[in-house]
Formats: C-alpha cells, sequence, structure tokens
C-alpha cells in the first residue's frame, strides 16, 4: 500500500509582480501566525467560560450561554480556529471526490464542531477504506489517516465476479479490467480461505505464475486450475505438500507438457494423471505404426 500526504484543499502559490513565487524570509508564517491567534482565543474562550459559570450562579443561564456561543464563534473565526486544511495519507486508490464527499467539511468550518466520528464512519463506507483515523491539528487542519484494503482476487459468486481483499470481504467496486489477471476463487468459504491458500502456491512460483482459479471443494479442499486447463486436485491434509511435489516433477519432468485434463494428488504418495483424448489417439497411432 503506497503512503501518500495529499493537501485535499488546493491553494494557489503567492507570486510577486514578476510571476515568481514570493522567497521565505523571516517573517512568521502563517502557520506560526495561526498558533498564535488560537493561543489567545483559547485564553479568551477561557474567559467566557468563567462567564458562563458567573452567569449560571446569577440564574441567567441561558442568556449568558447564547452570548457565550456567538462571542467564541467570534473569536474562533478570528484567531483562524476554522478548517483551512484537510490532509490525507495513505490514499492510493480512493477517489480524492469520494472522500471530500465522505469528509463534508468545507473551508471555514469550526475545528471544534466537527463531528470526529461521523466524519470516520462516512469515510469508512468508501469501497477501498479498510480503517480511518480522523483528528483535528490545531490550529486549522483536518488529518485524516487511511488504511486501504489491498486486492486478493476475484470471487466467483452466484454467476457473478466480485473483487476480494486480503480478508476476504468484498470490495465493492463494478470495473475490474484492472484486476483482469488475478487468480479467480470459487466457493462460498473461498474468500475467508483465500489468502492462506494463495501463500501456498507462492511457495514454488514457476508454478504459481500459471495458476488461474482455485476452487474450494467440500469445505475441506482445493483444487487448482492452471493456465492450459488442467486441473491440480490437493489433498485435504498437507496440501502445501502435494504442490511442492508437483513443482519440483515440472521442474525436471515437465508433466504439464502431456495431453493432460487432471492430475489427482488427493492419496498420499501418489500421483493419477487423467490423459485428455488427444493422447489415447496419439497412443493408438504409434500402435498402427509398429
Amino acid at each position: 500500500m503506497r503512503f501518500v500526504i495529499n493537501r485535499l484543499f488546493k491553494r494557489p502559490a503567492k507570486k510577486t509582480q514578476s510571476g515568481r513565487p514570493t522567497p521565505r524570509d523571516r517573517r512568521p508564517t502563517a502557520h506560526m501566525r495561526r498558533l498564535r491567534r488560537a493561543s489567545a482565543a483559547l485564553a479568551v474562550l477561557a474567559c467566557l467560560g468563567g462567564g458562563l459559570v458567573a452567569g449560571w450562579q446569577g440564574g441567567a443561564v441561558t442568556t449568558v450561554a447564547g452570548q457565550v456561543n456567538s462571542w467564541s464563534r467570534i473569536v474562533i473565526a478570528q484567531a483562524g480556529l476554522e478548517v483551512h486544511d484537510i490532509l490525507v495519507a495513505g490514499r492510493g486508490r480512493t477517489s480524492r471526490g469520494d472522500l471530500m464527499r465522505a469528509i463534508a467539511t468545507p473551508r471555514g468550518s469550526s475545528i471544534f464542531d466537527l463531528d470526529l466520528a461521523e466524519i470516520q464512519r462516512r469515510v469508512e463506507t468508501l469501497p477501498w477504506v479498510k480503517t480511518a483515523v480522523v483528528r483535528r491539528q490545531l490550529p486549522a487542519t483536518l488529518y485524516v489517516d487511511l488504511t486501504e484494503r489491498r486486492p486478493l482476487a476475484l470471487w466467483q459468486h452466484q454467476a457473478k465476479l466480485r473483487l476480494v481483499d486480503r480478508d476476504g470481504e468484498v470490495i465493492a467496486v463494478q470495473d475490474l479490467t484492472a484486476f483482469a489477471e488475478l487468480p479467480i476463487l470459487v466457493g462460498a468459504d473461498a474468500p475467508a480461505r483465500g489468502q492462506a491458500a494463495l501463500e501456498m502456491i507462492a511457495t514454488s512460483p514457476a508454478l504459481a505464475a500459471r495458476v488461474r482459479a482455485l476452487t474450494w471443494v467440500g469445505a475441506r479442499r482445493w483444487t487448482v486450475r492452471l493456465d492450459n486447463d488442467v486441473d491440480i486436485l490437493l489433498p485435504e491434509t498437507d496440501p502445501g505438500r502435494a504442490w511442492r511435489h508437483l513443482a519440483n516433477l515440472q521442474r525436471d519432468h515437465d508433466v504439464l507438457a502431456r495431453h493432460i485434463v487432471t492430475i489427482d494428488m488427493r492419496i498420499p504418495e501418489q500421483l493419477v494423471m487423467r490423459l485428455a483424448p488427444a493422447a489415447f489417439e496419439q497412443i493408438s497411432a504409434r500402435g498402427k505404426e509398429t
């Protein structure tokens, strides 16, 4: 997963009359100025809070609370305690537009009025977002840290293909074109077991590169289909050992170059090959020649 920090609010750089960006100088930066104003604002808000307590003691809570709320908004605006930046870390596949709509925080919103839990909930409904952490960075920044889902395979279920992640969860994307090279998992429980199965397959890289689909059979074992439509029936117990044995046979004897339909490895220490009709025709032709 790429770790990217994006600034969702785009702000043009200040330029001089010549059209060039202004050089840095020793004057306080905008960020430092906002921090100073924020410190002053917090002090004022503390005083306003004291006024609210005094009003409560004097029995004028409603009037004083309304005044404090009005004054506090003025102080917050003047102190720069409004959202000027939205920074996002971890965005790779998530659409910028979808993310902005989920955050739904326009520039100028009071940073203290933000409902961080609600923003997090909305962001985590996006297809590619697995988890999100949302927090304020005073004086004027909303920070969103995303962990995106990692696509694992395509899941064939009920005559449809769906994209699933490494946790077996469906990623609700419509266009699967970019994921056409991923292996296909077949079976109701296949996504939940797919990560472990593909890790086992990856122990033999040359053979793994030829895998096109894995079918979870009888809730107990895998059948692996290769790029030449040969089915490998793996055993229920220790399928990794059988897979490595097949990889060694392929490396030493090129067994997959023959006219084979299936290779049954369900019985320990045995390998049963079912030949295609073309293989029997070749055998018959050789017999007639002799």
